[in-house]
């Protein structure tokens, strides 16, 4: 088991470095989604940054997926899909001053999310809710700017595409 476990976590270190075979956005220069989207071609990613109603000072950032097209659509998608940057407001070319890394020596679930979206219905994804709570002292206050990346697939098998998205400003108390 513990054999099982090891290799899983080397597995999923590695895929984190795989190389992009393709960029749609802003260039990733943070640590890249380990899991992926399969996502039909009617189906439009957008980012979000929204507060969270239920957790006070806590944002939610992460993928919108809106099927633009006239009937269902199917996506799939993995935990760990959604990779998240914050930089600090005068600079991305140092990288990100946080993202959503996993800490050492802890896998990603390997589940599989399976969702059917109605014409112009939205799907909303999360990748890292964000604040105190979560993010504690490692970065000073103040507002961040917010990118998040997705892996793009159209068919089971295949890297696919890396997709990055501005996601706004992120105020820290």
């Amino acid at each position: 088991m513990r054999t099982a476990a090891t290799l899983l976590i080397a597995i999923l270190s590695l895929s984190s470095c795989q190389s992009v075979t393709g960029v749609a956005g802003a260039v990733p220069n943070g640590v890249l989604p380990l899991g992926s989207f399969q996502l039909p071609d009617k189906i439009a990613v957008t980012a979000f940054n929204l507060p969270t109603l239920s957790l006070p000072q806590q944002t939610s950032v992460g993928v919108r997926l809106t099927n633009t097209g006239s009937s269902p659509a199917i996506v799939e998608h993995g935990a760990c899909s959604v990779s998240v940057w914050l930089y600090r407001r005068d600079t991305t070319a140092d990288g990100p001053a946080w993202q959503n890394v996993l800490p050492p020596q802890t896998a990603c679930i390997a589940i599989l999310y399976r969702r059917t979206i109605a014409p112009q219905e939205s799907y909303d994804v999360t990748g890292a809710m964000l604040g105190a709570r979560t993010i504690g002292d490692s970065l000073p206050a103040g507002s961040y700017l917010a990118r998040v990346a997705i892996r793009r697939r159209a068919a089971p098998s295949g890297e696919g595409e890396v997709v990055v998205l501005d996601a706004g400003t992120v105020a820290l108390p």
